[in-house]
């Protein structure tokens, strides 16, 4: 359970992080440079791309989930 709730912290930290930037428009350190790295880190795929790879990436996770023996 510690693991789980260790992964699902450090999957939304940078989100967390960038929030007071996004919402409270705090555009001062250290709200900003997180701002600027997570949007650095992140590009913005033109469609139909952004699509096509989330469709591909659950496809991977559904038949390797479904076909992979465990």
């Amino acid at each position: 359970m510690w693991y789980f709730l260790a992964c699902v912290g450090a999957a939304i930290l940078w989100d967390v992080l960038e929030a007071p930037y996004l919402i409270f428009n705090w555009n001062f350190p250290p709200f900003n440079l997180f701002y600027k790295l997570q949007s650095g880190m992140q590009g913005k795929a033109a469609l139909p791309w952004g699509i096509v790879t989330q469709v591909v990436t659950v496809a991977l996770v559904i038949y390797f989930l479904r076909y992979i023996p465990v």
